[in-house]
């Protein structure tokens, strides 16, 4: 337990997208994808506030502290990052991480209800040279907790080795699918080479342990506001420990 997440704090918070698309229920229960209209505000809103954002390698080096910033991070690589969220990214000059199920790219989802698009690698080369980083999600999308061993680093390893071989940037961070990870799955973290692992939600806030937060589709502008305050994590952890 670390007792400093239960004292008022403020931390910079990474918000989570996923799709950003028009979904149907059936499609999308969990609600995960964000439509284009509500992320086109949300992104209105933060340059409104003057927002900064920040790559994962500037946020491992910041201090909170009253200038407002915030890291704009993507889970799996849907092709509607491309094509509905880049172009607001570009227009805005904002900074965002994606992170890339490797295997998938050009391909189809396979962990969602519907199976989506992904993005090519000409798109995501694309989105480099403008600024955009990409790192590692895993190879295929594995539940890392309840992954054999062996098959989880080898996951781990190819999908770093991947985004290294075809983009040419170091690969140190990785985000969890479906937030999932053990006390053995943080060992192969560190073994495969990964610096800082997040997870889709809250977390310890050790350095392979770091909350993100996910935004839905049902999230009102208020929700987001409060979310992407400096006192949103501190708020959050309250909430995720009393249930």
């Amino acid at each position: 337990m670390n007792i400093k997440n239960y004292l008022p704090h403020r931390r910079i918070p990474i918000i989570t997208y996923h799709q950003i698309a028009t979904t149907s229920v059936a499609e999308d229960p969990e609600r995960m994808a964000i439509p284009p209209e509500r992320f086109a505000a949300q992104m209105a809103y933060l340059k409104q506030q003057s927002y900064q954002t920040l790559s994962l390698d500037q946020l491992t080096q910041a201090q909170a502290s009253a200038q407002k910033q915030v890291v704009i991070s993507f889970d799996d690589g849907f092709a509607d990052n491309y094509q509905q969220a880049f172009p607001i990214l570009e227009q805005y000059g904002f900074k965002a991480t994606i992170f890339l199920v490797t295997a998938r790219m050009g391909k189809h989802s396979h962990w969602t209800q519907s199976q989506y698009p992904m993005l090519t690698w000409a798109q995501i080369e694309e989105m480099q040279r403008y600024g955009i980083d990409f790192q590692s999600h895993t190879e295929n999308h594995v539940d890392l907790a309840r992954t054999e061993k062996q098959t989880a680093l080898k996951e781990l390893k190819q999908s770093k080795q991947t985004i290294e071989d075809k983009l040419g940037n170091a690969v140190t961070h990785l985000a969890y699918p479906y937030g999932s990870y053990s006390e053995d799955t943080l060992a192969l973290v560190a073994e495969a080479g990964y610096q800082h692992a997040y997870a889709s939600s809250m977390a310890n806030n050790q350095i392979l342990e770091q909350s993100r937060f996910n935004l839905y589709g049902r999230d009102k502008i208020f929700s987001y506001r409060l979310q992407t305050s400096l006192w949103g994590d501190w708020l959050r952890y309250w909430r995720w420990q009393l249930g």
